[in-house]
């Protein structure tokens, strides 16, 4: 920092500095003046009010000692017997209440009046009818007036125990009747007094007396006044030290920044100041004369701002490139402009356009002339230019060009600048026409932007297939074309078979390539005029304007089924891809977009149903069907979050004895109003409509809960199953749930055995048997359910910690005499069962039959109609209460 701008250097040497170093010391001095001056003020009312208080209410308790001294005399004088009237006025004890005892005899009107009175009724306090004197009590004693004149000792008390700082006046009316006590004031002071009515008639039939008690101000506002003008004196010092260093912190980047400008404006010595002129007004003439030199570049920025609002706009590239061209004209003073884009890519197809001398619009011309780039940023002959672009550019008698170049990522673009001769002084305004070129570059970028945002708005960014909304958009144009020519067509829904159990084996890695290379299939087999978009997941619909029939549309789906017949490979893998279709025709069964979809889409639901890779056609009956499945929906939804799902348990029995040796759990649905609904059926509800893993833990807690109920009611049974599906193995939160359900039970682990479907392993093999390990090591029985039926290799036996085979009821009911295929399955998975250690269960037996055939291939384990039917917890522990006990 200079040494010239020093406190108070700084201050002195600055016109500015001075003048605001006195306004802050204006503006501080005045906000603490006001400021203490009301603090004072607030502090002087609030002790002359507290002042008030105190006085007031020591007159109240002088004045209501008073009165008690009066009550005490009363007292005192009502107890003087009639025959001690005449002794009493010398009676030593009595002077200590009266100075004087008169006795007179009682006027015949109140004689009797005074006899027939109560006991100290009749008194009368005379007040003195002037100052100095002693107020007395008069009462009829004995049938004798008797005026006992008050002590004023005993009446008024010791003076000297008044204290020093208050002083208390007795009055009645206008009569002093006593003063004493001291203010504690000194000349000048200004007396604090309060006053307060001691009231008398009712007890003594006189009028009220007055307590005067006045005192000087409080202490506290004397060293107040003492400490107010040093404070303030602080206060000022304090804001006049923070002023000087803000003022120093302005003055030091002022005079650095009006050096700055001296050397900008290139000047020898100090800028020039005029007469009573500060920093800041030579600041604003210093600006004034930049601001001459700023302006010239303003025709740059109001070029740049009309091509961005171009460009904001969205307007076509040639009204761009156009406004560009006159602008570099405007700056450069050139007769002539060429500009020449090329856009990326790898063979980029390139675009001409001249904007002529005079001429205001821009002309597109043949770019093939063109040749290749020319070398940017210097001047070249005519003799220099391409055979097309030196008849382009220099057509008007040009001489020379100049070469301006952009580069952006969406390609490039040369503006051949062409002039009569080369100019004098052409570097500031070619710097000038180079900053306009430059925009080029990022319009293209923003063009080549706008356009692929609106392709992402319209198309699925995986399969690059229209999306949503642009489909409903083709099919409404395709019902109002059809509206006009008389005409129909079809909209035909597609969802791919199989395909969730394929994304969840494989992962959506895996999902999503199938899902790209159907959607190249289907789109390869299109034909002209038709169109697919993706829905979502693995949903796609085609419009079809062509199939005014059903015979058309079934034609054309048909012929897409034929395209996906052979193999569809993807990310390594083949796929043997089928699908389901729904078709809904254009105005038999819908006359909107939204309409015609959703029909389509209840058409390929009830062929999904079905069992999949089936067409169907919409029917007015498929809606009822769709309602009904959405109400049974809503039902079950409500049903699962009231705990309304029942638990009945069908047991397993020991064919040897007849024992029950253990019981599956089965989840059991009663809809209000409807009555039972099959298992099957609101399972697999549930699975679709996602309440599948919250109703499952519902059965699972529910079993754990039973089999604690009967634990405690002295029920034994070894254990009960619960059916696991396959979202909850993928879940990762099964053995959680299982642990938790087990604690809250107070269970052992070994009374619970989950099943899973062998078709569980075959989608997610390696999450399952993970899962299955963790639910291993809980000590929960694990039990591997239809076994058989699932197309699966046999190694994860060896890998899975599982207890329990069963063999599925398609194999029970074709047991036959026993010679069956499927008796030869039984046998060998009995015997592989018995191999491994494994429990093995037979489950859907219905005959007694089946039961001794299954016994004799070795398998003792039960489960189904030949023993037991499902049932509800209670009838099954009415039948364990009966069951034979032990082996």
């Amino acid at each position: 920092m200079p040494d010239s701008l020093r406190f108070p250097t700084a201050i002195l040497r600055s016109r500015f500095g001075r003048r605001l170093f006195v306004m802050f010391c204006i503006a501080a001095l005045l906000p603490t003046a006001i400021v203490f001056w009301m603090t004072y003020r607030a502090a002087t009312d609030d002790a002359r009010q507290a002042r008030h208080a105190a006085l007031r209410e020591g007159g109240k308790n002088y004045a209501l000692g008073v009165y008690d001294r009066l009550h005490l005399a009363d007292r005192v004088l009502a107890a003087i017997a009639a025959d001690d009237l005449q002794g009493a006025a010398g009676d030593r004890l009595l002077s200590v209440y009266f100075s004087d005892l008169a006795v007179a005899p009682t006027p015949v009107a109140n004689a009797d009046a005074g006899e027939a009175g109560p006991e100290g009724a009749g008194v009368t306090l005379l007040a003195p009818s002037r100052p100095g004197q002693a107020p007395a009590l008069r009462r009829i004693v004995a049938g004798q007036v008797v005026t006992a004149t008050l002590d004023p000792y005993f009446l008024w008390g010791d003076p000297t125990e008044l204290g020093q700082d208050m002083r208390i006046c007795m009055y009645a009316g206008r009569v002093r009747l006593y003063c004493g006590g001291h203010p504690g004031t000194e000349p000048g002071d200004r007396l604090v007094v309060a006053h307060w009515p001691l009231f008398l008639k009712a007890r003594f039939g006189a009028g009220p007396w007055t307590v005067v008690a006045v005192a000087g101000p409080a202490k506290a506002l004397v060293h107040y006044r003492d400490v107010l003008v040093p404070a303030t004196i602080a206060v000022l010092l304090f804001a006049v030290l923070l002023s000087s260093v803000q003022i120093r912190r302005v003055l030091v980047p002022l005079s650095d920044l009006l050096r700055r400008i001296q050397r900008f404006e290139g000047s020898q010595g100090r800028l020039d100041r005029r007469r009573g002129e500060d920093e800041f007004d030579l600041l604003s003439r210093t600006f004034g004369r930049m601001q001459q030199r700023i302006g010239r570049q303003m025709d740059t920025l109001r070029i740049l701002s009309d091509i961005d609002r171009l460009t904001a706009r969205g307007a076509p590239l040639q009204d761009l490139l156009q406004q560009v061209a006159l602008g570099v004209r405007q700056l450069s003073g050139c007769r002539t402009v060429c500009v020449v884009v090329a856009p990326a890519g790898p063979a980029p197809e390139r675009a001409l356009y001249v904007l002529s001398s005079g001429a205001r619009e821009l002309r597109r011309q043949d770019a093939a002339g063109c040749g290749p780039a020319l070398p940017a940023g210097g001047w070249l002959g005519v003799e220099a230019l391409h055979g097309g672009m030196g008849q382009a550019c220099c057509a008007d008698g040009a001489g020379h060009a100049f070469v301006l170049q952009a580069e952006g990522r969406s390609g490039h673009v040369q503006v051949v600048l062409g002039f009569d001769a080369v100019p004098e002084d052409a570097e500031g305004p070619l710097v000038q026409a180079a900053k306009v070129v430059e925009s080029v570059p990022v319009a293209l970028a923003l063009e080549e932007g706008r356009r692929q945002l609106v392709f992402q708005a319209e198309h699925d960014p995986l399969t690059r297939l229209p999306n949503r909304a642009a489909t409903l958009e083709a099919v409404e144009a395709a019902i109002a074309r059809a509206a006009r020519e008389g005409t129909g067509f079809a909209v035909t829904f597609l969802d791919l078979d199989r395909f969730k159990a394929i994304n969840d084996a494989l992962g959506h890695g895996v999902g999503d390539a199938l899902l790209v290379a159907v959607a190249d299939r289907i789109r390869a087999n299109l034909a002209p005029g038709e169109l697919v978009g993706r829905f979502g997941g693995d949903e796609f619909c085609m419009l079809l304007p062509d199939a005014a029939t059903q015979a058309l549309a079934e034609r054309a789906v048909q012929r897409i089924a034929n395209a996906l017949l052979p193999p569809v490979h993807a990310a390594g893998r083949e796929f043997a891809q089928r699908f389901s279709a729904g078709i809904a025709l254009y105005p038999a069964h819908g006359a909107d977009a939204s309409t015609l979809i959703r029909n389509a889409d209840v058409a390929m639901y009830h062929g999904k149903r079905a069992g999949g890779r089936a067409l169907r056609v919409f029917a007015p009956a498929m809606n009822d069907a769709a309602h009904f499945r959405l109400q049974l929906e809503q039902d079950l939804r409500r049903a699962v979050a009231e705990g309304a799902i029942d638990v009945h348990y069908q047991p397993r029995v020991d064919s040897r004895d007849g024992r029950i040796v253990g019981a599956e759990a089965l989840a059991r649905w009663t809809r209000p109003g409807s009555g039972p609904v099959p298992a099957q059926e609101f399972i697999a509800l549930a699975e679709d409509a996602g309440l599948i893993d919250e109703l499952g833990e519902q059965v699972m807690r529910k079993a754990c809960r039973q089999l604690a109920e009967w634990a405690a009611a002295g029920v034994a049974i070894p254990s009960v199953a619960v059916n696991v599906s396959s979202h909850q193995l993928r879940s990762w939160k099964l053995a959680g749930t299982l642990r938790a359900a087990i604690a809250d039970a107070g269970i052992a682990p070994s009374q619970l055995e989950i099943e899973i479907t062998e078709s569980m392993l075959v989608h997610d093999r390696e999450g399952g048997e993970s899962q299955l390990q963790r639910i291993g090591e809980l000590g929960v029985g694990i039990a591997i359910d239809d076994f058989g039926t699932g197309y699966s290799s046999l190694s994860y036996l060896v890998s899975l910690p599982f207890d329990t085979l069963k063999i599925d009821r398609a194999f029970v009911l074709d047991l036959g005499d026993g010679a069956t295929p499927a008796a030869a399955i039984v046998r060998a998975v009995v015997g592989l069962a018995r191999e491994l250690g494994k429990d093995v269960v037979a489950e859907g037996v219905e005959a007694m039959e089946d039961v001794r055939l299954l016994a004799a291939m070795g398998c003792h384990t039960i489960q189904g109609y030949a023993f037991h039917r499902p049932m509800p917890a209670d009838e099954l522990t009415a039948i364990l209460r009966q069951a034979p006990r032990g082996a």
